[in-house]
């Protein structure tokens, strides 16, 4: 599957359709489409890169891919899975909105970034974020489905806001956690008010944080340890 990126400078833009269903089993095989080559410079402030058949998998592994963009977008896609191993370890910002057949987003290489957001993906389930430690202001708002949030290296966030992920339950995994600059935590209906009350107050008593907070409309009813 051919496709053009739009790039501003070092920006690529991915905001292809993808018709065809051959990758729907990607839970099965989840590397169905072959790795993205590039193959043409338009010249016009656009790349053309070559994903292999399938189409409904974005994954970008090997070499080619390395230094895909400073400013990552993917926007309006129907893409389901998103593996980009050769995005470079800091970027300026990711975005990953309105996808509504997203269910699966890996960047296991994404060290640092000055933003990210992750909103408005209905079916999104999975996001790795393994090796990311720093982050200027991340946001993972309304996407409906998504039950857990996994960032082991993330120390320090100037921003960090989490709102209405409706399934959003316990799986917010911080431990690394020790600098942010304001915190909200919001509308998750799922998600233990408690936890979030007590994420703060860990980071107040251990790590001095004086910053902005709001923490409301969340499950006032759930039980913490």
């Amino acid at each position: 599957m051919r496709y053009a990126l739009a790039a501003v400078g070092l920006s690529i833009i991915i905001g292809c359709s993808f018709a065809s269903t051959e990758c729907s089993g990607w839970d099965v095989n989840p590397h169905c489409s072959k790795p993205c080559v590039r193959i043409t410079d338009n010249g016009n402030g656009t790349t053309t890169w070559d994903c292999g058949t399938g189409g409904r998998w974005l994954d970008c592994t090997n070499p080619d891919c390395a230094g895909i963009a400073s400013n990552l977008t993917i926007e309006d896609t129907d893409l389901s899975g998103v593996d980009l191993q050769g995005v470079d370890d800091d970027c300026e910002s990711v975005i990953v909105t309105h996808n509504p057949a997203l269910e699966v987003v890996w960047l296991p290489g994404l060290i640092s970034a000055h933003g990210l957001a992750i909103d408005n993906n209905p079916i999104l389930n999975s996001v790795a974020l393994n090796e990311l430690t720093s982050v200027g202001s991340l946001d993972i708002n309304h996407n409906e489905l998504l039950e857990f949030l996994d960032f082991p290296g993330l120390v320090s966030a100037g921003a960090l806001t989490i709102d209405n992920n409706a399934a959003l339950r316990r799986g917010v995994e911080l431990i690394s956690l020790t600098t942010v600059g304001s915190l909200t935590i919001t509308d998750n209906t799922a998600f233990p008010q408690c936890m979030a009350i007590a994420l703060k107050d860990h980071l107040v008593a251990e790590h001095g944080f004086t910053g902005s907070w709001t923490i409301s409309g969340n499950d006032t009813t759930a039980t913490c340890p």
